[in-house]
């Protein structure tokens, strides 16, 4: 056989086998980070975990872990963030690069995994590659793209995505390898479960979907398949692994139910989530697009055109080969309440925590990640069936491409776009140690530092905005976990005991520095490190124009989008539970 004739039959292999789809979904994610990865770093928690590691003294991977459980209560219920968060650290330290690459890998991962458990759902190719396209690529978890602490997201939600794949496998394998593909499934969800919430209630959802699948698969379902009891096994073994995940939980932390006004509370969850998801980056993404463009330099700009095009070509060739499967208006309409049901199962485990802040750019979104899976089905699914208002079959293909295209063009550029905030951000850091370390060489043990004259937000980035993040900073820097530190915001109060902050207004953010000859105000402006032994020197010395000079808030950053400025009213007006 000539080599011409051998291509198309190996070109036809990978394709078939999902190869080539996986390799497109994978660079896809690669040249959404490749302008960012090298320019970000830390930023407020991560300081908090990085400084708790770096002073470990053993530095062994089990020091770093159990010291991370030790003190860090809130952190025992995620024990997949602790382990996932010491082995980056043992890997590569205070290197930020690695951090960045290895997100990217989960995130390449995330979107592979997700594509092969749709296909074996049996949806048409179009769908299997549209949708986690759109849900790599969309910006409404940004942060999960550029923060340390929330990389455990991005790895949850790979874990659940093998899990659903590994359990819709085992349906249709043999006797002799169902057990391995289950076993795989339980341990995928168990590592899900056991990093962040939000992926559990997905859980859920998979149960039903395995179920169905297997009626597809074989005639009388999966209890025809396994027989009653293997099938209870099969299925119920997901219910009670998820169950003991959830009261390991309750177990390990302390109260979050909502307090006050129930129905205020899940009436702001589902303003808060809408506006985040189907406002800034639903009816509002023209805008944020356009922000997007002013935003980028031009190699982002020719970045964010050839992810266009690429997209668009990939998905006009896949809906020209799916042809009439996709003009089912009965395909789009389930694909859509099934989208419905992710989002709102994506923020189901905050209807038992009142823990949940809305922001379409700053880290409160980092919560976003399961829900805007739903939100990516949804749109798709919009979208095809607006295409079936079309008659004309070359008309519906372009509709199709170009719109799914669009949408990851302009994804692209608001990811990239924020991350510009991340990336100077990340430069005033390093600009305000360097000084510190520069002009205070050594530090005495147990001293804290209040930092002065730095606004604590470029955009929605943080550069230093409370108690933890400076202190990390500075304990990593100079290698003694007894300093302290803080910064000055419209939230410091002096007092005649000692200076009183505090981040999100909760007890557990607050924090108090007594005065006396080891707490220190340091100028980022001047340089100069001031001594603060009593009410009157901090009063004199502190920089009381921050309020008026510095905007932002925590959680949220500088507000950039019109729709997130409008919730905020609404929360202020009506939703102070």
């Amino acid at each position: 056989m000539s080599e011409s004739a051998r291509k198309p039959k190996l070109f036809w292999l990978l394709s078939s086998a999902g190869v080539l789809d996986s390799l497109f979904l994978a660079l896809l994610i690669v040249l959404s980070v490749w302008h960012y990865a090298s320019r970000l770093a830390f930023y407020s928690d991560d300081w908090g975990f990085l400084g708790l590691m770096a002073t470990a003294e053993h530095q062994s991977l089990w020091d770093l872990v159990h010291r991370q459980w030790t003190l860090i209560a809130s952190l025992r219920m995620r024990p997949t963030q602790i382990v996932y968060q010491a082995v980056l650290f043992r890997l590569f330290e205070v290197q930020p690069l690695g951090y960045q690459a290895t997100n990217a890998m989960v995130m390449i991962a995330m979107a592979v995994l997700l594509y092969w458990a749709l296909r074996e759902l049996g949806l048409p190719r179009t769908i299997c590659i549209a949708i986690p396209a759109v849900f790599a690529l969309m910006p409404n978890y940004s942060t999960d793209r550029f923060w340390f602490s929330a990389f455990g997201y991005t790895l949850s939600m790979a874990f659940a995505f093998l899990s659903l794949y590994a359990d819709l496998r085992g349906v249709r394998s043999g006797s002799r390898t169902l057990l391995l593909w289950k076993a795989l499934a339980l341990v995928a969800l168990l590592i899900a479960g056991l990093g962040h919430e939000v992926a559990l209630p997905l859980f859920l959802l998979s149960v039903g979907l395995v179920w169905m699948r297997a009626s597809k698969i074989w005639a009388g379902g999966l209890r025809a398949r396994l027989g009653n009891a293997g099938a209870a096994a099969y299925l119920g073994s997901n219910i009670v692994l998820v169950a003991a995940i959830v009261g390991y939980k309750l177990a390990t932390t302390g109260p979050t139910g909502a307090t006050g006004n129930y129905i205020l509370y899940v009436a702001r969850l589902l303003i808060g989530a809408v506006a985040t998801n189907y406002g800034t980056y639903g009816i509002g993404m023209p805008q944020a697009v356009w922000w997007g463009i002013r935003s980028s330099s031009t190699a982002i700009l020719a970045t964010a055109v050839v992810v266009g095009i690429l997209v668009f070509g990939y998905v006009a060739a896949l809906v020209a080969m799916d042809g009439e499967r996709l003009v089912r208006r009965g395909l789009w309409l389930r694909t859509l309440v099934a989208g419905l049901l992710v989002f709102v199962a994506g923020y189901a485990v905050f209807l038992g925590a009142a823990r949940i802040g809305f922001s379409s750019t700053g880290i409160y979104n980092r919560v976003n990640i399961a829900a805007a899976l739903g939100v990516a089905i949804t749109l798709v699914a919009i979208i095809g069936w607006l295409g079936t208002r079309l008659k004309v079959a070359s008309v519906r293909r372009w509709w199709f491409s170009g719109a799914v295209a669009f949408w990851c063009m302009g994804s692209l550029l608001v990811v990239n776009g924020l991350a510009v905030s991340w990336a100077e951000a990340w430069q005033r850091e390093q600009a305000i140690l360097a000084n510190i370390q520069s002009r205070v060489p050594t530090l005495p043990s147990h001293s804290t530092i209040i930092l002065d004259g730095v606004c604590p937000y470029v955009g929605p980035a943080i550069v230093f905005d409370s108690s933890w993040d400076l202190a990390g900073a500075l304990q990593t820097r100079y290698r003694d976990q007894t300093l302290r530190a803080d910064v000055n915001s419209p939230r410091l109060v002096v007092r005649r005991d000692g200076i009183f902050t505090t981040v999100h207004g909760g007890p557990g953010t607050a924090a108090f520095h007594s005065y006396g000859p080891r707490l220190f105000l340091f100028q980022a402006p001047t340089g100069i490190l001031v001594p603060l032994p009593d009410a009157e020197s901090a009063g004199r010395y502190l920089d009381k124009s921050m309020g008026d000079r510095c905007r932002g808030g925590p959680g949220r950053g500088v507000t950039i989008f019109p729709i997130d400025r409008l919730y905020q009213r609404l929360e202020v007006r009506f939703f102070r539970l």
